[in-house]
């Protein structure tokens, strides 16, 4: 079977909770390239064995245990030996988890950065359990009170004081200004000899310290950053072709294959 037909994902949003999303995944031999999203992803699996690293660190997940990734971390992840796996897993954006944790007395200007390797606790798996089963159940209260209690004790337990998330940290001189170009000008057409004339390095050097500061090479960084945005403007009423094309993709079939390959859904799916 193509891994690519061998995910299947569902997902759970709510109007009145506007930056939480639940979703539930499924598959066996599809594996999740190095990637990093904008938003802050809590997992914990249900059946199966999840391995894969976020940051420098090698993982194993097993039932039971949460996997918190932060927003920006590059992390990649697979079934082991491609058996049957299945997860459950919040995309938490961070504004939204500092408006639940400030109704709750926690006031913290800066980041909320977690560990990024498991999490080996039944606690915190049951209060992600009781979150999934209110928002299957659409109950409004339900979500509010677990979200609640879910993002206190983790916040109290696990969050790393003064660390800094890694997309707000600051890289290598040449290596912030060629990310800061890349974000810049996602929507465009330019050749990687360009970006390294900018940042006045050869392209060799730029490739090799990109990927060794960042984790990706510097055209894998823009195609990830791609997909970011045009997950954000599918929740708007554009075409997928007009997003296609508004984020840099100028062959509508690229842009699907990519989207599948680091979403796990086409982007009429994850609409």
């Amino acid at each position: 079977m193509n891994p690519l037909h061998d995910i299947h994902i569902k997902q759970w949003t709510s109007n009145a909770h506007k930056g939480l999303t639940l979703a539930q995944t499924q598959y066996s031999t599809f594996e999740f390239p190095p990637h990093f999203h904008t938003y802050y992803v809590l997992l914990v699996v249900e059946a199966g064995v999840n391995e894969g690293f976020t940051g420098k660190d090698r993982y194993t997940i097993e039932p039971g245990s949460l996997l918190i990734i932060n927003p920006g971390e590059i992390h990649a992840g697979k079934s082991y030996q491609q058996q049957f796996l299945q997860f459950s897993s919040f995309l938490v954006e961070a504004a939204y988890m500092k408006e639940v944790l400030g109704k709750n007395g926690f006031t913290n200007s800066g980041d909320l950065v977690f560990p990024s390797l498991p999490i080996v606790q039944h606690t915190s798996g049951a209060q992600v359990s009781s979150l999934c089963q209110a928002f299957q159940e659409a109950s409004l209260e339900g979500i509010e009170e677990a979200a609640a209690d879910l993002f206190c004790r983790l916040i109290h337990d696990y969050n790393a004081q003064g660390k800094k998330l890694p997309l707000a940290q600051l890289d290598k001189g040449y290596i912030a200004k060629a990310k800061q170009y890349i974000e810049d000008h996602y929507d465009g057409s330019w050749e990687l000899a360009q970006l390294a004339a900018h940042c006045d390095i050869s392209p060799y050097h730029l490739i090799r310290e990109f990927r060794r500061h960042i984790g990706l090479t510097p055209l894998a960084y823009l195609r990830n950053f791609r997909i970011e945005r045009a997950k954000e403007m599918l929740q708007h009423k554009h075409s997928v072709t007009e997003i296609a094309h508004a984020v840099g993709f100028y062959d509508h079939s690229h842009f699907l294959r990519n989207f599948k390959k680091l979403t796990g859904m086409l982007p009429s799916q994850y609409r």
